[in-house]
């Protein structure tokens, strides 16, 4: 098989895996190292649901959210995030866990 042949075959089940599965692509030594620092404005938030993995587990358990598929990933973290950043007002056994609202 010509080399150009197995490219466009990688290339096509690569794009087949991006719409499946969560792809991360890594940077090189050299691409880090000429990255700048990250500089996030929102501040660390303790909070205790998302503090270890048993907290996290227990929520999404419970909520029945799942991380299977893209579209499931992407609606548990959307629910997740939205829980975190309503903490205050929502009526949930997890409000107690994160005090400090978001």
């Amino acid at each position: 098989m010509p080399l150009e042949v197995f490219a466009i075959r990688i290339s096509l089940v690569l794009l087949h895996a991006f719409q499946k599965f969560f792809v991360i692509r890594l940077h090189s030594a050299q691409e880090v190292k000429q990255l700048g620092p990250i500089q996030d404005p929102d501040p660390l938030i303790h909070c205790d649901l998302m503090s270890d993995r048993q907290g996290f587990l227990k929520l999404a358990r419970e909520k029945n959210y799942e991380f299977s598929s893209l579209w499931k990933a992407k609606f548990s973290t959307m629910a997740i995030l939205y829980i975190l950043h309503n903490q205050a007002t929502l009526s949930s056994n997890h409000r107690r866990d994160c005090p400090t609202p978001t």
